[in-house]
């Protein structure tokens, strides 16, 4: 028994995903069968599309019109999808949720017309557009075969389409404009028959859901079309009423964006674990993806991943990645960091900050809880070369910034004068020397001291961060006196990630300045300054960028300010 179509069915209210298989059914059998229905002989229709109907909104019309064509001389059982359990494994759950591609084959019945002078072509369709065919993700200059018979005095000429409304050759005096015709007249142009054959990989994501899914979840607007890219996973996190069509909606995505993405997974549950990590359900993936599954399932996630010119690996199910912050990461890298700083990344993950921060000949003290962080990150960091100003470490967060200095001056021991040593090229001018073509370049050593304070701090744990902000108390009056201090001595910036969650009747009224300020006094109250009457962390000393927008009601913000001395020697 094979699906080869689905569609959808509603039963006491309640909107059922059928496919229905083209296979005999007996008298006998029939109770076997979730649901029968007779008569199918009325769910019928034929594939066909008058050229009329492909205009500016040429696939929402030919969306609305697919039709299932069953023989009426035959008996069909109708299985109901079983959408109720939760599969973890594409595995076993991929033949419920075939569906045939044949259903969305089109044939567009145009017309073609033939320039002797081929200089003509670019003429034509610039002055007479009007009468040219015009269709989103469709070309009007086609090739043509001139001689289907003789195959060796086949010659391929191109061909300009005409206006969808001209379907036949024999229309196109009346339907072209007088202007148009009397051009074609006069360059001797002739006109042959055209038809656009779409199928299944010509339609979007949307435009396919838009037929499978059913009424009330198959808007434009409301359609999950669109994904986060990780290596060659696609993350989905699909609204509850979407999620037993997953499968469907993941195959989709699937076929219409490999070979890069193999893999489609929906989340299923909000971040809430220890190490931000979630339960996940693999909705679709690839034939080989599958063999690996019933080899070892926890290989598919482990994804290699490139963001700002660094190749990252890990294991998605393990550790924490979100590809949506890769402009956070790069605007503070870029922006705020720069070259023989120290920065310390508390929660440094797999290193989208540190790594490529290394790069860039900052010094980073790399922290991070998750020992699966840690293993990723200890590889990103040699893959990438950057060990030389990267050093990886495996602590709490609390314990990473109490001990921030002590960490710091070991690892200032660890190098010969505390600075380390690198090889610089200084390529030949070629263009102004000649005598220095093919010579290679010159390679001279460049010594840079590692800093005896920390620049920069950055949080990303926007779910917590702030809560760590006490620990920053002291940091830095065992080992410093404030007044003998380190030669260009700064006090450190923090960056911190964080979520300022409002109300919904809120929305309409809230403004920049009140979630700044709720930010404001959670900050404060963290590092003891509630009651300062210095005020030495006014509201105006603190940035805040807006990061990107989880919820409506639910903003995502970096917040950078400089400690004030008050608190790290507090």
């Amino acid at each position: 028994m094979r699906a080869i179509g689905t569609f959808t069915l509603r039963v006491a209210d309640t909107w059922y995903t059928i496919s229905w298989m083209f296979a005999k059914v007996s008298r006998k059998n029939r109770a076997k069968t979730s649901i029968l229905y007779k008569g199918l002989s009325n769910i019928t229709g034929i594939y066909h599309f008058p050229a009329k109907s492909f205009s500016t909104t040429m696939k929402q019309q030919a969306l609305k019109k697919f039709h299932f064509d069953l023989p009426s001389n035959r008996n069909y059982g109708l299985i109901k999808v079983d959408n109720s359990g939760s599969v973890n494994s594409a595995k076993n759950n991929n033949d419920f949720y075939t569906f045939d591609k044949n259903q969305f084959s089109v044939k567009i019945p145009l017309v073609a017309v033939i320039f002797p002078d081929p200089k003509n072509i670019s003429y034509f369709c610039k002055n007479y557009r009007q009468d040219v065919f015009n269709c989103e993700r469709l070309t009007n200059i086609v090739k043509l075969c001139t001689n289907k018979e003789d195959s060796e005095k086949k010659q391929i000429l191109k061909g300009v389409l005409l206006k969808e409304e001209i379907d036949d050759v024999s229309k196109a005096e009346a339907l072209l404009s007088p202007e148009t015709y009397k051009f074609l007249q006069e360059n001797n142009c002739t006109f042959k028959p055209y038809e656009y054959h779409l199928d299944y990989d010509f339609w979007k994501v949307e435009e396919v859901l838009c037929k499978l899914l059913p009424p009330g979840l198959n808007s434009a607007e409301s359609i999950p079309s669109s994904y986060t890219s990780t290596g060659h996973i696609a993350h989905v996190n699909l609204r509850s009423e979407y999620k037993p069509y997953g499968e469907v909606i993941g195959q989709v995505i699937l076929d219409k964006n490999q070979p890069k993405v193999q893999l489609v997974v929906d989340k299923l549950d909000s971040i809430n674990s220890k190490f931000r990590t979630f339960d996940m359900k693999i909705l679709a993936c690839t034939a080989d993806m599958d063999k690996q599954i019933s080899n070892d399932l926890n290989s598919i996630f482990e994804v290699t991943h490139k963001e700002s010119n660094c190749f990252f690996k890990f294991d998605f199910s393990k550790v924490y990645w979100n590809s949506r912050l890769h402009t956070e990461h790069e605007r503070l890298i870029e922006q705020a960091f720069q070259k023989g700083e120290l920065v310390g990344d508390v929660f440094a993950g797999v290193g989208p900050f540190s790594v490529p921060a290394g790069k860039k000949q900052v010094f980073v003290m790399s922290n991070d809880l998750n020992p699966y962080s840690f293993k990723y990150m200890q590889e990103n960091i040699t893959v990438n070369k950057v060990s030389d100003f990267v050093k990886p470490l495996n602590l709490d967060g609390v314990e990473f910034i109490q001990n921030c200095i002590p960490i710091l001056n070991d690892y200032r021991k660890s190098h010969t004068d505390a600075r380390i040593k690198i090889l610089k090229k200084i390529p030949n001018n070629k263009k102004k020397d000649t005598n220095n073509a093919g010579k290679k370049a010159n390679v001279v050593e460049e010594l840079i001291d590692i800093p005896k304070f920390y620049h920069h701090f950055v949080m990303n744990l926007p779910d917590t961060a702030i809560t760590f902000l006490h620990n920053f108390i002291g940091i830095y009056t065992k080992h410093f006196d404030p007044d003998n201090l380190p030669e260009n001595f700064q006090l450190p910036y923090v960056h911190v990630h964080c979520f300022e969650k409002y109300l919904p009747e809120e929305a309409a009224t809230i403004t920049d300045h009140e979630v700044h300020s709720r930010i404001h006094q959670r900050v404060l109250q963290e590092l003891d300054l509630i009651n300062d009457k210095q005020h030495v962390l006014p509201l105006d000393k603190l940035k805040f960028h807006l990061v990107r927008k989880v919820a409506p009601t639910k903003p995502m913000y970096c917040v950078s300010f400089q400690l004030p001395q008050k608190v790290v020697f507090g």
